[in-house]
């Protein structure tokens, strides 16, 4: 079986690098896609920002990494919201 992450409607398919709300197939980008997981993996706490901040640098520059980790959180962020039919 593949490792899958749920929370909700919310599907992570570690594996495949794919997620789903609804069914829907969400694009992310590989860094948004290391943050979900890394949010849905430790979904009982608070990731730190240096956490965040590491994800984000180890695929990138570090005078980008706070602007990828930003703007990653951000679209992770609107996944909160409805899906439109």
């Amino acid at each position: 079986m593949e490792p899958l992450w749920k929370l909700g409607d919310l599907i992570l398919d570690e594996s495949r690098m794919l997620v789903t709300r609804a069914g829907t197939p969400v694009p992310l980008s590989k860094t948004e896609f290391a943050l979900l997981f890394a949010l849905m993996r430790e979904s009982e706490r608070v990731l730190t920002r240096s956490e965040c901040d590491a994800i984000t640098t180890s695929r990138c520059d570090a005078t980008s990494s706070a602007t990828m980790r930003d703007n990653a959180l951000l679209n992770i962020k609107r996944l909160g919201r409805p899906v439109k039919a």
